[in-house]
């Protein structure tokens, strides 16, 4: 029996190395054919397929090959029964599912890596770097957890006990991480949803919040404010909240400016002087500036100023520029209002 046995395992071993080359050979001849069809097609997806194919399809078709040999061999009488089949069935079994295991990987990466890249080209987000290794990273534990799995019941090992322990671990993970998930989520959602994008300036409302988005990360967006502080915002706050973005459509910007004056003056006059004031002003644009009565006050009556400047960020002081020169003309007229807020 023992003769047997170093018999099998040397005809095994040449076996090894006819079904390596043979699995060698169908491995070029695969990434040949299909590497010249996909390059007359120009499929970027299908070259990176057929490269990452090309391998593991060789070692697959070396561990069929090994199989088909081993079944041959033990249908000899003198071979029948030998305990070395029995570690070469397990070994040939563990290599395909690894070698299946691997090569799923790699198509699954291929496959995210282009559809990620063509999601970022169309909204211009930075969903790739951000979120391409956090999914490829969830998905190689998928599968490799899958194998793993498949391996364990190969060998009638009771998964109960395993997968539970997987289970609330799992639940553990996901409650003791909850506020990060939650803002991974949503940070996700930002980038796919762009309600802003980094250079905006937006305004949080129910909070004194008004900044230009520095960046939007996984977890937080970061505001460079106002006063030049840096104002760190955990992205599921953003998300439930209501957002003004001052940067869209595009920079431009309705500026309005209010005037109280009396009941006794006359009205058209104002109107008038503060019209002719916002068209003076080198940073209205050349849309009709307009001038409107707007409220009655118990002593005053207001009127409103409504025109377009280039850029938001000027919008303070054009305010008080605009405020400047129409105080100046009315008082030039005789007139001296009481500014109120606008």
């Amino acid at each position: 029996m023992e003769t047997h046995f170093y018999e099998a395992g040397g005809l095994i071993v040449a076996y090894f190395v006819g079904a390596a080359f043979a699995a060698w050979l169908v491995s070029r001849l695969f990434y040949f054919v299909f590497s010249r069809l996909t390059w007359s097609l120009r499929s970027e997806v299908g070259r990176g397929l057929v490269l990452t194919s090309s391998r593991p399809l060789g070692l697959v078709v070396f561990v069929f090959l090994v199989y088909l040999g081993m079944q041959y061999l033990e249908t000899w009488p003198e071979y029948r029964g030998l305990a070395l089949f029995t570690y070469v069935d397990h070994a040939i079994f563990l290599l395909a599912v690894f070698f299946f295991t691997v090569w799923a990987d790699r198509v699954f990466q291929v496959l995210l890596d282009r559809y990620l890249r063509g999601v970022a080209s169309r909204t211009q987000t930075h969903i790739d770097t951000r979120f391409l290794p956090v999914i490829r990273y969830a998905g190689r534990i998928a599968f490799y957890f899958v194998a793993l799995t498949i391996a364990l019941g190969h060998f009638r090992v009771n998964l109960t006990g395993f997968l539970a322990t997987a289970g609330i671990a799992s639940l553990a993970i996901a409650f003791a991480t909850q506020e990060t998930l939650s803002n991974m989520v949503a940070g996700f959602i930002l980038m796919l949803d762009r309600p802003f994008g980094v250079g905006d300036r937006i305004e949080v409302l129910g909070t004194t919040l008004v900044g230009e988005v520095l960046e939007i990360g996984t977890r937080s967006t970061k505001l460079l404010t106002l006063d030049n502080t840096l104002a760190v915002l955990a992205n599921k706050d953003l998300v439930a909240s209501r957002i003004i973005n001052h940067s869209r459509p595009d920079a431009a910007a309705r500026l309005r400016v209010a005037v109280g004056v009396p009941y006794t003056l006359e009205i058209e006059t104002v109107k008038e002087l503060v019209l002719v004031t916002l068209k003076e002003h080198p940073a209205v644009l050349p849309t009709p500036p307009a001038v409107y009565l707007t409220e009655f006050t118990e002593t005053q009556v207001r009127v409103t100023g409504v025109c377009s400047i280039a850029d938001f960020r000027d919008a303070l002081k054009v305010r008080d520029e605009l405020n400047t020169a129409i105080m100046k003309k009315l008082q030039a007229a005789g007139i001296f209002p009481r500014q109120v807020p606008s």
